[in-house]
């Protein structure tokens, strides 16, 4: 029989909006690894010989309680392999917001408009590197006021649109924003809803969001160092006023950016 290599996962309880690291040793050398989390296929990444390592992100979404990550271990001739590991969701104390705006802006909310969007968002987060191109704790990208929280409930008009993917930092037009850490530019362009945006891939399936921005200072496929310059603040797109919003998301699941600012995303799960 195969050797089943040793699974370790931190942490093992986490808030909606949180993600943890799953590291895999003394993997057979032809041995293919997949992962499944809520609902959810993630990939996974050479760590060195005998090595894999995924982030696994929580979303808003997931319902309180104890879940299951699965990986499915497939042996060159010798069949396959099944792990299971639990974790506690715990649930996260998220906000409420409601916007009041004028009929031109709520115009820009057109499911249509939306889906266009879509289609450039989800290919500049639909692959990424395979190494991490980050060291340490992610820079906020700048200073300002923090308007909307990540996670919260989000009301327009009274009616319900969702929940808020990233945190909102107010600042006066024109502020330089840096990238949060190094990585390459996925995604350099004026959206409907989002405005002038850009995306940065980290590696390992890690990404940062930059909306509304005023300027785009990158162009796409760039290598960024953390600090950069990418562009400067705005109000370009469904916005009410200058602001940057960002988003960090694993894959295309927005997670909490206080955690990545804390501390190195890689933290969770490395050996002392």
């Amino acid at each position: 029989a195969p050797v089943v290599p040793r699974l370790n996962m931190e942490p093992k309880a986490a808030d909606q909006g949180a993600f943890f690291v799953v590291r895999l040793e003394e993997l057979p050398r032809a041995c293919e690894v997949g992962m499944r989390f809520a609902g959810e296929e993630y990939p996974v990444f050479p760590a060195g010989e005998g090595q894999a390592l995924a982030l696994i992100p929580i979303s808003y979404y997931v319902v309180p309680g104890v879940h299951f990550l699965e990986v499915v271990l497939e042996f060159d001739g010798d069949g396959e392999a099944r792990l299971f590991e639990s974790i506690q969701v715990t649930e996260a104390d998220f906000e409420t917001q409601h916007l009041w705006v004028d009929s031109e802006l709520q115009s820009l909310r057109d499911p249509e408009l939306a889906r266009q969007d879509r289609v450039h968002i989800t290919r500049a987060r639909s692959s990424s590197g395979d190494i991490a191109h980050w060291e340490g704790p992610f820079h906020v990208p700048l200073e300002g006021r923090r308007t909307s929280s990540f996670g919260l409930t989000r009301y327009v008009n009274d009616v319900m649109s969702g929940r808020h993917s990233g945190l909102d930092l107010a600042a006066p037009e024109g502020t330089p924003i840096i990238a949060a850490a190094s990585g390459v530019v996925t995604l350099a362009m004026d959206l409907n809803l989002t405005g002038k945006t850009v995306i940065i891939d980290h590696g390992l399936n890690l990404f940062s969001c930059y909306y509304h921005l005023s300027r785009i200072a990158v162009e796409e496929s760039e290598f960024l160092e953390g600090g950069d310059i990418i562009g400067d603040v705005g109000s370009t797109g469904f916005s009410t006023g200058p602001h940057l919003h960002l988003t960090v998301s694993v894959g295309r699941v927005p997670i909490d950016p206080d955690l990545v600012f804390a501390r190195d995303p890689l933290d969770f799960g490395r050996a002392d």
